[in-house]
């Protein structure tokens, strides 16, 4: 079983994980969301084929860890597999998930020629 932790709490569990980029998609179910709320720093991203990413904050014992969780509201037909699920990054920790790369934008991209993420303007 896959687990996502930061502070010695587990946010997220689950057995169902979509793994797209060398990151770990846990299902939104699977989220222990008490601990999280909108990112008030983290501006929206966007990556071409995967669509507009937004971001949480989680809360954890008084400390705070910006923008550390997201998750594409309405990903592109390409990543389907990550429709209603949540990635981490920024010191969670992240154990019993696969260390493969997953699914990965075919090269040369099929979509324009375009690679990459960028942050959204606004």
């Amino acid at each position: 079983m896959a687990k996502a932790m930061w502070n010695g709490v587990v946010l997220a569990e689950s057995d169902d994980i979509a793994q797209v980029e060398g990151n770990p998609y846990f299902p939104k179910d699977s989220v222990n969301w008490d601990y999280f709320s909108d990112s008030g720093d983290a501006k929206p991203t966007y990556c071409h084929w995967k669509g507009f990413a937004t971001y949480f904050d989680i809360s954890v014992g008084g400390e705070t860890n910006p923008g550390e969780c997201w998750t594409y509201t309405e990903p592109y037909v390409e990543s389907a597999s990550i429709t209603d699920r949540v990635a981490f990054w920024n010191g969670v920790e992240i154990s019993g998930a696969s260390d493969d790369r997953g699914q990965v934008e075919k090269l040369p991209s099929d979509i324009g020629d375009k690679q990459g993420w960028k942050r959204s303007a606004g």
